[in-house]
């Protein structure tokens, strides 16, 4: 292999909870985002003597585990990477990925004595996140300023996630309001590249049993000019 060959391959098995391996010519490739069954295409972006790293380009065949995604954002988004298979079966990658380390980690003597009670499972699968960043940007450079989370792979773009599943739905009304302000007045995102721009990020952060919302607005200039545009 050689480094920006494209190669398709299956995951076998999971070096964490976010990277998948397969095999090239018996050398493993380790590949961020793949999950376990996958058959993927992939970008080699580093060949070593005794294994492999690729960026993952496209999932041509789903893993006999995955289910329909519940979140209109999946696989442009960069959160929720695993949220396509049962959650049964994520629990069950996280108990062996738990286990492995502490296999890995602790002398043998106290992990044999060990009494693993594996993972116990959330109540709540969906708007369990209490706080949330977002970040303004853009999607692609020129492109009208987003509020949301970093594109896969990309971490220089941001799409709007406001169909978010994993938040709490008062976080896309605010996200949405609070766009729509910004857009309205022509305020752009902040660039770290060119240094122009004010908008930064979006911090919100609910309680559970008040039901307060704390909002903050993070930016690179004073709010009086935020507000003028």
């Amino acid at each position: 292999m050689k480094k920006n060959q494209l190669v398709t391959l299956k995951i076998e098995r999971m070096a964490g909870l976010q990277e998948g391996i397969g095999f090239v010519e018996q050398k493993p490739v380790h590949v961020k985002g793949a999950l376990l069954g996958q058959i993927v295409e992939v970008r080699i972006s580093r060949n070593r003597n005794d294994y492999a790293e690729g960026k993952l380009l496209s999932v041509i065949e789903a893993s006999g585990m995955e289910t329909e995604s519940f979140c209109g954002h999946y696989g442009i988004c960069g959160g929720c990477s695993m949220q396509t298979l049962p959650y049964p079966a994520q629990l069950e990658m996280k108990r062996d990925w738990i286990y492995g380390l502490l296999k890995s980690h602790l002398p043998e003597d106290l992990f044999n004595n060990l009494e693993f009670a594996g993972v116990l499972p959330s109540p709540r699968q969906l708007t369990y996140r209490n706080k949330m960043e977002f970040t303004f940007g853009n999607a692609y450079k020129g492109g009208e300023t987003n509020l949301g989370l970093h594109k896969k792979g990309q971490f220089g773009a941001v799409i709007t996630t406001d169909q978010c599943q994993i938040c709490d739905s008062d976080f896309t009304t605010l996200l949405t309001a609070v766009l729509e302000f910004f857009r309205e007045r022509g305020v752009d995102h902040y660039s770290k590249f060119s240094h122009e721009g004010i908008l930064r990020h979006l911090v919100i952060r609910k309680g559970e049993k008040t039901g307060e919302i704390l909002v903050a607005l993070s930016a690179a200039k004073p709010s009086a000019e935020i507000l003028s545009g």
